[in-house]
């Protein structure tokens, strides 16, 4: 009778206790976010948070601390290389492609975010081209296409270079600019990664060739906008370059 007893009751089932003590963390943290944001977080729990969806049911807790301290800080986990956060113990290949598409999703995010909207002082401009382009590491010019009342009407890549330059592509500016048959001016931008927020000789010959190519289809180029991380320079309003810019106005 007892070996029957036996038999037929049902064996407890194993629990992991460290499992359940991860589940819960990921409930508070979750929670923590949901009521506060990022508010108070340091930037390895913000990556702790975020690994939750590249590794499951593992405490993500000591790999974010091991990319912060390879890589300095939030930002320059966002801007590393697949190679070099493969080359961190713990990081799979799917962490590598969620950490990756981080600063790509807030550029798009920025691009949309300024369809709609009146660019009409240069300081709106400088705020929003020093977000745009935070982390991005390589030559990139960009267009900004304006009705007559400043309002965004497009917000697109000319053209993407090196860490060091970038071939201007006067044909592709064309294309935007007519793409939007609103567009009565155009702002163009782009970055020096490595370098000061000072135009080189190539930026103002290109400039000057560009204010006469946008004048044949009747658009002014209403400015031509340097950036270098949080330094920037606006050609149009410099002295050095403020005649260059009045043969766009006639």
């Amino acid at each position: 009778m007892k070996e029957k007893l036996k038999k037929s009751a049902k064996a407890e089932p194993k629990t992991d206790k460290s499992e359940n003590v991860h589940k819960d963390h990921r409930k508070r943290m979750r929670k923590r976010f949901s009521e506060t944001g990022f508010k108070g977080m340091h930037e390895h729990e913000i990556l702790e948070l975020l690994l939750y969806y590249s590794v499951p049911r593992r405490d993500t807790n000591p790999l974010a601390h091991r990319l912060i301290d390879t890589f300095g800080s939030l930002s320059g986990v966002f801007e590393a290389s697949e190679d070099r956060l493969l080359a961190v113990d713990g990081v799979t290949m799917n962490s590598v492609t969620l950490i990756r598409m981080i600063l790509p999703l807030f550029h798009e995010y920025c691009k949309s975010s300024e369809l709609g909207q009146r660019l009409d002082t240069t300081d709106k401009t400088v705020e929003f081209l020093i977000n745009y382009y935070s982390g991005i590491l390589n030559e990139r010019v960009m267009a900004i296409c304006l009705d007559a009342s400043c309002k965004v009407l497009c917000f697109e890549q000319v053209c993407e270079g090196d860490s060091s330059s970038c071939v201007f592509n006067c044909r592709r500016l064309i294309e935007i600019a007519l793409m939007h048959p609103m567009t009565v001016g155009i702002i163009l931008a782009h970055n020096h990664p490595n370098g000061v927020a000072l135009p080189s000789r190539d930026d103002v010959i290109s400039t000057n060739e560009i204010i006469k190519m946008l004048a044949n289809v009747n658009i002014r180029l209403l400015d031509h906008v340097i950036i270098a991380g949080k330094e920037h320079v606006c050609m149009a309003s410099s002295a050095q370059f403020v005649n260059l810019f009045k043969q766009s106005n006639n």
